[in-house]
């Protein structure tokens, strides 16, 4: 096995394919192995669409694992499960918001402001009601570590030795990591506006850019999980308040 990837990894076009492929198999298979679990636990419990995510998310985590262990020959080495190095977290903090509010202004304006006008959606759903606490405990923290395992720790891990080939000013891996992780996000075009999903995802790709650059930086995962939970703070500012106002969040 070992031989085999070392031949992928000669090939850089062939190194991002199976990096694809790692990633969406990953995907499809929680997905399939979620909607097949999900009916035995609601038989137990009363769950929602974040709750029903934590399945889901779990299954992203656990087959994340086990896919680097299988490609790695049994180690987790080069794979970002280290201590961060070269970061100063207040800088990064401090660019991380900055770069994540003006990616949220501007697809605000584009998408929402813009293109919503002009080109008008039947569907105006926005995100289910959902609790603080299952807004911390799903969306800020659990979200953050499942989806950073995928796309940071096995996808951008199997390209670690792209971090060389730069394109723009990034490297291919960088680049790859964050379209993946904003391609991640494409299946909320079926379940809100479609406006409202094209902003989401487009902030998701900076973001899964943003992540996967201190990814490389600092060589370790943790950073990019920090900026994930940070982008879903941020995110769900509005969101927050409305539900602290006990508001209903406008339609989007």
């Amino acid at each position: 096995m070992n031989t085999i990837i070392s031949k992928i990894k000669e090939n850089t076009l062939l190194s991002v394919l199976v990096a694809l492929f790692l990633g969406v198999f990953v995907f499809i298979t929680s997905k399939y192995l979620a909607s097949w679990t999900t009916p035995f636990v609601e038989e137990l419990l009363n769950l929602n669409y974040y709750t029903r995510n934590i399945i889901f998310k779990f299954y992203i985590l656990i087959l994340s694992v086990i896919m680097i262990w299988f490609v790695n020959d049994k180690s987790f080495t080069n794979y970002g499960f280290v201590r961060a190095k070269n970061i100063s977290y207040p800088k990064m903090t401090l660019v991380s918001i900055g770069i994540i509010l003006a990616s949220m202004i501007i697809g605000g304006i584009i998408f929402v402001g813009i293109l919503r006008n002009y080109f008008p959606s039947e569907n105006n759903k926005v995100f289910p009601s959902q609790s603080i606490l299952q807004m911390i405990l799903i969306v800020w923290i659990w979200s953050s570590i499942t989806e950073e395992f995928l796309s940071r720790g096995l996808v951008q891990g199997f390209m670690d030795h792209l971090k060389n080939k730069k394109v723009i000013g990034l490297s291919i891996s960088v680049i790859f990591s964050g379209l993946f992780f904003g391609a991640m996000h494409l299946s909320l075009f079926n379940t809100m506006s479609y406006w409202f999903a094209g902003m989401i995802v487009s902030n998701a790709t900076v973001v899964g850019l943003l992540a996967a650059y201190y990814r490389e930086k600092s060589g370790s995962i943790l950073p990019a999980i920090y900026i994930h939970i940070l982008a879903n703070v941020v995110g769900s500012a509005p969101l927050l308040i409305s539900i602290l106002m006990g508001i209903e969040p406008p339609s989007m």
